[in-house]
């Protein structure tokens, strides 16, 4: 492609971004003018319109999701629907503070090479055995669930390491080992998101909204012992079924294990920065399975931990390298969400918006219901390229239409987590996707049929874990009368 046509199609695509937003903005100001319906305060009209805006903008990413997230605090305020101190309230929230350790701790980690060591040890254990080597893939992938906050972070730590697998096995241009490794990457990174509350930044603030808007408070246990085995009985079950979808050219590719052993054989011993960041990593996690023993919340255990990263004496990583790795386009992404919960909750408009959409399911069957909120889910992630926004969305929405259909909202909430994630379909419905799709190793096509099938899985195995196993932990479908 030449220099002259490359600028064309840049600015057709940023004159398509400017249409797009131009007319939002006009519908968004036309539809201010007619008077709210009955029922709704005019504060709630204007934050329903609001967040509608919002969601076209994310959608469409014509304007980029933190200066939509600035521009939704600013709108909150001079529309009069919260005042400018509670739009911005939502930067000082513990989940924020949260958000910046873990981005100063997965820095850290990648800073010292202890991250990229786990992935290759464990990839060596296969042997050379093609299937195995694709379990240790997705074991790998599981494993930084633990260190990594983020799908995409994972995506961008295995990509390289599978890629060099596939350079040293040789493998020719849409090969089912490359296939079978990159999308398991990508789909048990995304999946996985849901097993820890740190999973991934819209888990961080799934856990404040179970807090502020129902009153359930997860412990880093409690949470963990919730949702990690659906995550990991998924993530186990995406083997044979990639395996299936794709069977593997070879039995054994000697060459992988060569490149793995050559990998770790340039890292050599383990470094001090590697010692030091296995023992604070190690009392972060203690820290948050004692929370409520030595009454020390996961945000401040984290924050605590990715200070000491940087103290004298630790020297793990410097606060100039630290502050460069923050995406603080995310932190203004989080507070946002956090003002446009205040403004749905504060004009009450959530509650007749719920009431509108979900008055029909008052009395039914729980199962039902979560099936039909399962792929009503799939569906409107479609249109969302970012989990944190969905979790924003839609979260408050079903806790209000559990509580309108006599359904246990923390079980609804939680089977809502689970379809959140099952953005599976297209490349451009995750960070975490395009890093691995860029390698060129596999089609929409290969993704689309992946998708299908594991969406299936994933469904199953939530409403499998949401009738026999989250009642024994006490989490039923329907709360007791008392």
């Amino acid at each position: 492609m030449t220099a002259a046509n490359l600028e064309c199609k840049t600015t057709k695509k940023d004159q398509k971004k400017f249409y797009i937003f131009l007319t939002s903005t006009i519908l968004l100001f036309l539809f201010l003018l007619p008077p709210a319906p009955d029922g709704l305060s005019e504060g709630g009209r204007r934050s329903l319109l609001l967040i509608l805006y919002a969601i076209a903008l994310w959608a469409t990413e014509a304007v980029h999701p933190a200066l939509t997230a600035l521009l939704l605090m600013v709108l909150f305020s001079l529309l009069g629907v919260i005042s400018f101190a509670q739009a911005v309230a939502g930067l000082g929230d513990t989940s924020v503070w949260l958000l910046l350790g873990v981005f100063i701790i997965s820095a850290a980690m990648q800073e010292s090479g202890f991250d990229r060591r786990v992935a290759l040890s464990l990839l060596r254990l296969a042997r050379g055995e093609t299937r195995l080597t694709i379990l240790m893939v997705i074991v790998s992938t599981t494993f930084f669930i633990f260190l990594l906050p983020t799908s995409s972070g994972r995506a961008a730590l295995m990509t390289p390491i599978c890629l060099g697998m596939t350079r040293a096995m040789q493998l020719k241009p849409g090969s089912n080992i490359g296939k079978t490794m990159l999308i398991s990457v990508s789909f048990v990174s995304l999946v996985g998101s849901m097993g820890l509350m740190t999973g991934a930044l819209s888990m961080v603030y799934a856990v404040g909204l179970f807090e502020s808007l129902i009153g359930h408070k997860w412990t880093y246990l409690s949470w963990l012992e919730a949702l990690l085995p659906g995550a990991v009985i998924s993530g186990f079950f995406m083997w044979p079924l990639m395996l299936k979808l794709f069977p593997p050219e070879v039995s054994h590719v000697p060459g992988g294990v060569q490149y793995i052993n050559d990998e770790l054989k340039k890292l050599g011993k383990l470094s001090g920065k590697e010692i030091k960041i296995i023992l604070l990593v190690g009392l972060m996690i203690g820290l948050w399975i004692l929370e409520e023993r030595i009454n020390l919340s996961v945000s401040q255990s984290c924050l605590l931990v990715s200070l000491a990263t940087m103290l004298p004496g630790m020297d793990i990583i410097t606060w100039k390298k630290a502050a460069a790795t923050v995406d603080w386009g995310v932190v203004m992404l989080l507070g946002a969400s956090l003002s446009m919960v205040q403004g749905l909750t504060s004009t009450q408009a959530i509650e007749w918006l719920a009431g509108n959409l979900f008055s029909g399911l008052t009395g039914m069957n729980p199962t039902f219901l979560a099936i039909t909120l399962l792929l009503a889910l799939t569906i409107i992630r479609l249109g969302f390229p970012n989990l944190l926004s969905m979790v924003a969305t839609t979260l408050p929405v079903v806790f209000t239409m559990a509580l309108s259909a006599g359904i246990n909202p923390v079980w609804l909430g939680l089977i809502s987590i689970s379809g959140t994630v099952l953005g599976l379909f297209l490349p451009t419905q995750s960070i975490t996707h395009l890093t691995t799709y860029t390698a060129g190793l596999y089609t929409v096509k290969d993704m689309l049929r992946a998708g299908f099938f594991t969406t299936l899985l994933v469904m199953s195995v939530t409403l499998f874990l949401a009738h026999f196993y989250w009642p024994m932990i006490g989490i039923p479908p329907i709360i007791p009368y008392k």
